[in-house]
């Protein structure tokens, strides 16, 4: 059987693994909704500390990936990911400051919404 590795099915195959970490995200928050409310809230701001930057990178990324040439590719590729960290490092920070979030279900979403990546090919078919 052959694989269709296309840029079109790699995007959507990136795309399809930050929605399975929504997914996750919501299913953690829900899990601490049954504790508090300002849990599940924390859980959700915790995933979306990873979601986000890894949907822009995703979207910057594609929007990128044109040039051919090896070398320009590389540095799309890791300039993109140090972006990336530095937005999540950002997001943890200013999600702790400034919205009060409570740390543990904050950390928990944020875990799971990274560990997810993990999961998400084989919920792909």
């Amino acid at each position: 059987m052959r694989h269709n590795n296309s840029p079109e099915m790699t995007r959507r195959m990136a795309y399809r693994v930050v929605g399975s970490q929504a997914l996750f995200t919501f299913v953690v928050a829900a899990l601490w909704l049954l504790q508090d409310t300002q849990a599940s809230f924390s859980a959700l701001v915790g995933g979306a500390c990873c979601i986000v930057p890894n949907f822009l990178y995703a979207f910057w990324l594609f929007r990128r990936i044109e040039a051919r040439a090896v070398n320009k590719i590389l540095l799309v590729f890791y300039g993109g990911e140090f972006a990336k960290l530095l937005l999540a490092g950002a997001l943890v920070i200013i999600a702790i400051v400034a919205l009060k979030v409570v740390l543990v279900p904050f950390f928990v979403g944020f875990i799971v919404a990274q560990l997810s990546v993990l999961v998400a090919p084989f919920l792909m078919k």
